[in-house]
């Protein structure tokens, strides 16, 4: 395993992730490891819709902007098509 050192962390930073890792019983290094895991993890706006671009091209999808919009809204239960 790898030390890392984040420097100039905020006291109000700090004393939110001690905060929440007492409310959670778990450390603050576990609290930190998670959140940095999920922010790897997590797909940029660009990667999705790269991938979302790749998709459409590979499936030959004829859908449009206001059709896409359509049919989340009524996924959602939205009123106003």
């Amino acid at each position: 395993m790898t030390t890392i050192t984040i420097r100039n962390v905020s006291p109000e930073l700090r004393g939110a992730l001690k905060e929440k890792a007492k409310r959670s019983g778990r450390s603050m290094q576990q609290i930190a490891l998670e959140a940095l895991q999920e922010k790897v993890e997590r797909k940029s706006p660009e990667e999705w819709l790269r991938e979302a671009r790749e998709t459409a091209r590979q499936h030959g999808t004829k859908l449009g902007p206001e059709e896409i919009l359509r049919a989340v809204n009524e996924e959602r239960g939205d009123p106003y098509p």
